[in-house]
């Protein structure tokens, strides 16, 4: 049920951004109840086709963060983890469709997650964990 949720919230925000087309901050995505992560899209940035190029997302209480890319990327696109200092916390390789990243080892608190496929922008992503 939470997977049927997510998909239609991001598939109402592709709909909003294919019509504005570009790119522009939205409503937060609720996580299902219980998850130790939270993850709020920012900024998502829509393909030629109107699709999103980046979701990110959290599944259960395992402090993952999931970051489906709907595109194909090059081999240089990442996903870059920022400590509230800005300060960067992990670098990580967007390569197939998707990129595990686990939290467990941090401590509670608020990051940035922004993806990049060279000079393209794909997503940024607030954080939480609790």
């Amino acid at each position: 049920m939470a997977k049927l949720r997510h998909l239609t919230l991001v598939l109402a925000a592709v709909l909003a951004l294919h019509s504005a087309g570009q790119a522009r901050p939205h409503q937060p995505v609720p996580t299902p109840q219980g998850t130790a992560i939270e993850v709020v899209a920012t900024t998502l940035h829509p393909g030629p086709d109107g699709q999103l190029l980046l979701t990110a997302f959290t599944e259960g209480p395992d402090q993952r963060i999931t970051v489906h890319a709907n595109s194909i990327l090059s081999p240089g696109a990442v996903a870059v983890l920022k400590g509230e200092d800005g300060r960067t916390i992990g670098t990580h390789g967007l390569s197939g469709a998707d990129t595990v990243i686990d939290l467990a080892a941090l401590p509670a608190g608020t990051y940035t997650l922004t993806a990049h496929d060279g000079e393209r922008p794909l997503g940024a992503f607030r954080v939480i964990k609790r």
